[in-house]
């Protein structure tokens, strides 16, 4: 019999876990690679890469199963489930049941002032009317930099 694999949300939620995870995909990119271990940042990149990989896989494969036992259990007629194509244990949560006609219309956003602003016109921007052309190549002269202080 093979051992029951665990899930990802176990995996996920167990103390320590992706820690020690991504720290032994660092310690293999170090040792199978050791032209990237001059690089701190580079193999932690590729490592951070690797293992939100291994989750994204982790997710889909599971989701990919599930709906798979869902249309099985369907076809059988012993499904209670409302729709297979509804991802109801995705991250973000359930979806919400609203009806088209349902939908409250969209509101204009709150906008919150103090009163000590006024608005801003047309006159309240600089003049570019003393500026070069452009296309005659003219370009302002460049602010000299500062003098360095020892």
């Amino acid at each position: 019999m093979l051992p029951q694999v665990p899930n990802l949300k176990s995996l996920v939620s167990a103390q320590g876990a992706v820690a020690t995870a991504l720290r032994s995909i660092v310690n293999f990119l170090k040792f199978r690679f050791p032209a990237l271990a001059t690089g701190t940042n580079l193999i932690m990149s590729l490592a951070v890469f690797i293992l939100l990989f291994v989750f994204w896989y982790c997710h889909k494969r599971g989701r990919e199963t599930r709906l798979e036992k869902e249309r099985l259990a369907a076809e059988e007629g012993q499904s209670s489930a409302a729709s297979i194509n509804e991802d109801a244990d995705s991250i973000f949560g359930s979806k919400p049941n609203i009806k088209e006609g349902e939908k409250e219309p969209p509101q204009e956003p709150l906008i919150i002032t103090d009163g000590k602003e006024k608005e801003a016109e047309l006159s309240d921007l600089p003049s570019v009317s003393h500026l070069p052309d452009p296309k005659s190549g003219d370009a302002p002269d460049m602010a000299t930099a500062p003098p360095r202080s020892k």
